[in-house]
């Protein structure tokens, strides 16, 4: 974990482009500027065939591989020509010292949060809403389904369960505006 820590940092510091891999997750590696790296979480924006995806917050435990290669660097000064790393500096995320401050930081956020639980024990895999609230353990999510009705119950979801927070992405940006 050392090196991955090590290469995280140095492409904080350069704010240079960087793909992560993580292991048990079968959604796509992440691509992005990182942005905070803590103890436990990394905060990135997130950025898919050249346009921006928003940011995601993953666990450091799950990366089982950080870097950029040759072809990461040509990426990159597209990214960078498309305004991507400008962006990337727009993030809500200011304290990443665990789930529980990165949620408390989405609770006044006006748009959709995604929280996913992208391991195979978990109750939730995916969940699209509203923070309500972080308590103790558990945060308190209002939800909608695949059809954008809202649930009348909050969902209670476990914060070590969860794998990735993310926001402004464009399926949330979508839902965004058909959903109320």
């Amino acid at each position: 974990m050392g090196k991955i820590i090590e290469t995280i940092s140095i492409h904080i510091e350069h704010e240079m482009l960087i793909k992560i891999e993580r292991a048990g997750i079968e959604e796509h590696d992440i691509s992005g500027f990182p942005l905070i790296l803590s103890e436990h979480l990394l905060v990135m924006s997130n950025i898919f065939d050249f346009h921006n995806e928003g940011f995601s917050v993953i666990r450091l435990k799950d990366i089982t591989d950080a870097y950029s290669k040759e072809s990461c660097a040509f990426y990159e000064q597209i990214c960078i020509s498309e305004g991507l790393k400008k962006r990337a500096n727009d993030s809500l995320i200011k304290d990443a010292t665990d789930f529980a401050a990165v949620l408390r930081q989405l609770i006044p956020y006006d748009k959709f949060v995604t929280i996913a639980c992208e391991l195979e024990d978990s109750e939730f895999s995916f969940s699209i809403g509203k923070v309500s609230s972080v308590d103790g353990s558990i945060v308190q999510f209002h939800y909608f389904d695949s059809m954008g009705v809202w649930e009348d119950e909050m969902r209670s979801i476990p914060l070590h369960e969860i794998t990735r927070v993310a926001i402004g992405g464009h399926y949330a940006n979508v839902f965004y505006r058909y959903v109320r």
